[in-house]
Order: structure tokens, then C-alpha cells, then sequence
């Protein structure tokens, strides 16, 4: 028994491609993912629903120009079903998602809304509890058959809800009561918007590993997010670096594929199709990576050995 090395990010990356190309069939769910995306309905929030847009200068009701547009404009265009199911698995996203298709679902009222996160909210937990299952069985080299997959998957379900719970909470907050004091006090409001976002942005990063480390560690969400912080607070500048190359690599590749994402060959979408598959390959490839880092970091912090 050896002590583990220390991995860097670069290093990651690296092992997760050789990783990845021997186990290419990691990429079948997040393709799946984007093609039933396409095929289904459009899923769109109607005007009733974001009543703070009626007055916004790009509110679609006063006829006037969405350009530059504001955040409850670019909700409203955007696809309800790939923002759900596209959380934990890497997706096309809601530029392109479901852009076309021939059906679109317009939800008028709340219950509506609320019926449609009771369908949407179990599928794309269960979607992202395999998928990420999956990848920390192959990063962790055990092996993984369908008696230990269904039960883990559906304590990992349990626990990426209670996470996104406590994330809604803290996130909603915030934002109510800034929303409350820019109608009152329009300076105070704004102020209060700006240290809303940075609070998200904190969180957010946060976030981001404890749920690797949920996927690769079974234990209790409190326990495992107090793992992570711990973690994560022994060296802090090495996670933010390896944060910020996740999302370098993610929005960087994300423009490759609006770029591309139009070409057609014979009226076949092949554009769409190398978009697909290359954001499928990327997506799962940097996950892997993530999980090397934060798997390799946890070994080294609890101090347990690895085979030679």
C-alpha cells in the first residue's frame, strides 16, 4: 500500500480522456439525454407566470425589442424541460434544446408550473444520480452491478434533493427580499441584488464539489458537505483553479457547438449531430476529471493509502 500522489488538475484531465476512451459508453446517457430533449415538446413558461417582466422594457407583451433583454425575458424563452433534466448530466443547454421542435407546452398557471416540476424534478434526479453513480464507480475501480447500482442511485437521488432544497432556499431568499427593497428603496435594492449574485456565485462553487463528493462518498449529506468544505478550506486556491478550468472548457466548448450546430450536409443536421456527440464526450470527460481531483484529494486529506 502506497500513499496517494498528489493529482493536478492537468493531470486529471489527462487520466479522465484515457479513462473515458475506455469506457466510451459513458457518453450513451447525456446523448439520450439531448435527444429526447429534441424530440419532446417544448416546454415554455407563459406571460402569467413572470408578472415582473410586464414592465421591463423587453417585455414581450408591450411589443417592444428584447435586445439586451433581462433575466425573466431570457426565462421565458428558454426550455422549462432542458433546464430541468440538464442540471447534473451535460446537455446542449437551453439555447439550442429544444429550439425546434414541433410542439411547444406554454404553462399558464402555477399549478401547472407545479405539476410540471413534480414530473420533471424525480427524472432528472434519477437521470443524474446514474450518471454520476456511474462515473465514480469507474473513477473509484470498483465494479458496479445492477444490485448495487439501483439502491445507490436511489440514496444518491435522496441526497442531490436535499441539496438542491437548501440551495433553493438560500437562493430565493435573498433575492425575495432584495426584490421587496428595490421597490422600496431602489439604491438599497440594487445593492442588495449585487451581494445576492456574489452569495450565489460563493455558493454555487460550493456546491459544485459537494456534489462529487456525494456521488463518491456514501455518507449523509450533512457529513459529506462538511467533508467537502474541509476539504475544499486545506487548499483553497487549488479548487478554484481547477473550478475555473471546468467552466473554462465547458463555456469554450459550448461556443464551438452554437458555431457549428447550423451545419447541414443533404438536409441532414450533421452539425447538430458532431454538436451532440463532441458536447457529450467533453462534458463527460471534464466530470471525470472532476471526480479524479476530488477523489484523489479526499484519499490524500483522510489519509488512506491506494494499491500500489
Amino acid at each position: 500500500m502506497n500513499d496517494p500522489r498528489t493529482l493536478r488538475p492537468i493531470e486529471a484531465l489527462a487520466e479522465s480522456g484515457t479513462l473515458l476512451n475506455r469506457r466510451i459508453w459513458l457518453v450513451l446517457l447525456p446523448i439520450g439525454l439531448d435527444l429526447l430533449i429534441w424530440l419532446a415538446p417544448r416546454v415554455m413558461l407563459g406571460p402569467e407566470l413572470l408578472p415582473l417582466a410586464e414592465g421591463s422594457p423587453s417585455s414581450l407583451d408591450e411589443g417592444t425589442s428584447s435586445e439586451g433583454g433581462d433575466i425573466f425575458s431570457f426565462i421565458r424563452q428558454s426550455n422549462l424541460l432542458s433546464l430541468l433534466l440538464g442540471v447534473w448530466v451535460p446537455s446542449l443547454g437551453i439555447s439550442s434544446a429544444g429550439a425546434e421542435a414541433s410542439r411547444t407546452m406554454v404553462l399558464e398557471s402555477y399549478p401547472q408550473l407545479l405539476f410540471a416540476f413534480v414530473l420533471l424534478l424525480p427524472i432528472s434526479l434519477v437521470l443524474g444520480s446514474i450518471y454520476l453513480a456511474l462515473i465514480a464507480s469507474e473513477v473509484q475501480q470498483r465494479t458496479l452491478t445492477w444490485e448495487i447500482l439501483v439502491p445507490r442511485v436511489a440514496r444518491l437521488a435522496l441526497r442531490l434533493a436535499g441539496l438542491a432544497g437548501i440551495l433553493l432556499v438560500v437562493t430565493v431568499v435573498p433575492f425575495t427580499i432584495a426584490t421587496l427593497v428595490l421597490v422600496v428603496i431602489p439604491f438599497i435594492g440594487t445593492l442588495l441584488f449585487l451581494l445576492s449574485i456574489a452569495v450565489l456565485l460563493w455558493i454555487a462553487f460550493y456546491a459544485f464539489f459537494i456534489v462529487d463528493s456525494l456521488a463518491l462518498v456514501r455518507q449523509r449529506l450533512p457529513r459529506v458537505a462538511r467533508l467537502t468544505l474541509d476539504l475544499i478550506h486545506s487548499n483553497p486556491w487549488s479548487f478554484v483553479g481547477v473550478f475555473l478550468l471546468y467552466w473554462l472548457i465547458s463555456f469554450g466548448t459550448s461556443i464551438v457547438w452554437s458555431v457549428i450546430m447550423d451545419l447541414a450536409i443533404l438536409n441532414i443536421g450533421i452539425g447538430r449531430i458532431i454538436a451532440t456527440v463532441g458536447n457529450a464526450y467533453v462534458g463527460t470527460w471534464v466530470t471525470i476529471a472532476m471526480f479524479m481531483y476530488v477523489w484523489n484529494r479526499l484519499l490524500i486529506f483522510r489519509g488512506e493509502p491506494t494499491a500500489p
